[in-house]
C-alpha cells in the first residue's frame, strides 16, 4: 500500500490499534452482520476491512471516500482480500444539486475536505446521493456505516425515503452548519431517534449505534 498521504502517527495508530477506536469497538459489538453494508467515508480502509471479515460471505461492502488517494489505496487493499464482495466508489455524497464538488487534497488525508474555492490543489470529484448507490447495486435492506465529517446532516435530512430501509445506523455526528443553519450532534440525534425512526444502541463519545424501532420497518 502506498502510505504517501497518510500522516506517520496514523500509522502508530492503526498498529496499536487506537486509530477510529470508538467505530472499531461499536462495530465488533453490534454490527448487524446479515445485511449488506454502504460506508461513507472509508478513509484508508481500517474500518472497511473489519466490516468485510465480520460480514456473512453472501453479503456486500460498498464503500465510498471522496479523496482519489484514499480510494485508490482502498481498492488496493480490498484487491489482497481476492473478493468480488466489495465495491470501492470514488464518490462525494451529494445533495443531488450538483454532478461535482470541489475538494481540496492535501499532503495527509487528514487535510482534505470539501473546498468552497477553487485552488491549485483542488479538484472536482464527482457526486452521488445515497438513494443511487442503492439503485445501481440492488440494495433492500441494508446497515449505513457513516463518518464524513458532517456531511451526514445532508444525508439525514434528504434522504428519508431511503434511509426507511437503513435497519441500522452506525455514524459519527458532528457538529454543522447546513445552508444557514447550525445542527449540533445532539439536534441531529433527536432527528434520527424523533424524525428517522430509530432507537439508541449504543453511544461512545461521538459515534453512534442506531437500529430501527419496530413499526418504523419498510414493508416494500
Amino acid at each position: 500500500m502506498d502510505t504517501t498521504y497518510v500522516q506517520s502517527q496514523t500509522i502508530a495508530g492503526i498498529f496499536w490499534r487506537i486509530h477510529e477506536r470508538s467505530e472499531a469497538l461499536l462495530i465488533d459489538k453490534y454490527l448487524n452482520r446479515a445485511l449488506d453494508v454502504i460506508e461513507l467515508g472509508s478513509s484508508l480502509g481500517t474500518i472497511s476491512l473489519q466490516i468485510l471479515h465480520l460480514q456473512q460471505h453472501s453479503r456486500r461492502l460498498v464503500c465510498v471516500e471522496a479523496n482519489p488517494h484514499l480510494a485508490n489505496m482502498l481498492k488496493q487493499t480490498m484487491a489482497s482480500e481476492n473478493t468480488d464482495r466489495v465495491f470501492v466508489l470514488n464518490r462525494a455524497i451529494s445533495r443531488g444539486k450538483e454532478p461535482f464538488v470541489l475538494f481540496e487534497i492535501d499532503d495527509s488525508h487528514l487535510g482534505s475536505h470539501l473546498a468552497l474555492q477553487p485552488s491549485q490543489s483542488s479538484i472536482h470529484v464527482p457526486t452521488i446521493g445515497l438513494h443511487e448507490i442503492l439503485a445501481d447495486f440492488g440494495i433492500g435492506d441494508y446497515v449505513l456505516v457513516s463518518d464524513i465529517e458532517g456531511a451526514e446532516a445532508a444525508v439525514l435530512l434528504d434522504e428519508v425515503d431511503t434511509l426507511s430501509r437503513c435497519q441500522q445506523l452506525i455514524i459519527e455526528l458532528h457538529d454543522v452548519t447546513l445552508e444557514g443553519r447550525f445542527y449540533s450532534v445532539e439536534q441531529l440525534r433527536s432527528i434520527i431517534l424523533d424524525e428517522l425512526g430509530f432507537d439508541q444502541l449504543a453511544r461512545r463519545n461521538n459515534v453512534f449505534v442506531f437500529g430501527k424501532r419496530v413499526g418504523h420497518q419498510d414493508s416494500g
